[in-house]
């Protein structure tokens, strides 16, 4: 972004909702993922089953 202002000064800076969206989902998974390896050390099985429920809301 700072590279567009310096150039293109006159912009307006976009940012894509589904690319977004999709960043937002990948981050999500990725502690999901991390949380759920350090519950399984310690015999906790919480969110086995749950990556529908994390990545895609109540809907």
């Amino acid at each position: 972004m700072n590279g567009v202002n310096l150039v293109l000064s006159q912009a307006d800076i976009v940012h894509d909702k589904f690319l977004t969206v999709g960043y937002l989902s990948k981050a999500v998974d990725k502690v999901r993922k991390q949380e759920n390896r350090e519950l399984l050390k310690q015999n906790t099985n919480i969110l086995k089953g749950k990556r529908y429920l994390w990545l895609k809301g109540k809907k």
